[in-house]
């Protein structure tokens, strides 16, 4: 029953990744185990002062997704993730700006509007560039610096034959 659903997730997470546009997330209250996840694949994440993260799973005796657990690291680096992984505590809002898991506290009811207007600001950057820069900094930790050449190389002619056509 558990690995039909943890596949899909896995699948969500890596979409996510691959999305070529911003993703925004907003939370109000709780954002723990795969909510968690979530956050830490979004492009934005704007919360409120009441907001708790963390992934308890371990005190329940479960498993995050292995990639949620990378991107935890990645993105918090390996002492944050452990000590949320290990010991399965929540951290309030403010722990989680200064550990990067969010990027602004706002007002509860402005949770939502603040995120839509994070999401608007994204949206009108160059989508070539905003796509490329993307996915150099979800993959790029994964690929040889071979491939790392090749996909700059290959951005760099995209976007110089897309501006040259316009």
């Amino acid at each position: 029953v558990a690995r039909p659903r943890i596949r899909f997730f896995h699948e969500v997470l890596v979409a996510m990744e691959t999305y070529p546009g911003p993703i925004v997330c907003a939370v109000r209250g709780y954002a723990v185990g795969g909510a968690l996840e979530f956050l830490l694949h979004a492009d934005y994440v704007v919360a409120d002062a009441a907001c708790k993260i963390g992934f308890p799973e371990i005190n329940h005796g479960l498993l995050p997704v292995t990639k949620g657990m990378r991107r935890a690291v990645e993105k918090l680096g390996v002492r944050a993730a452990q000590q949320l992984l290990y010991w399965g505590d929540l951290v309030g809002a403010e722990r989680a700006v200064a550990i990067g898991a969010v990027n602004e506290i706002v007002a509860t009811e402005e949770v939502a509007s603040r995120a839509r207007d994070i999401c608007g600001a994204l949206r009108q950057k160059d989508r070539n560039l905003f796509s490329a820069i993307k996915r150099s900094l979800n993959l790029t930790a994964q690929m040889s610096d071979q491939a790392l050449e090749e996909m700059t190389v290959a951005d760099l002619d995209a976007y110089v034959t897309a501006e040259s056509s316009t």
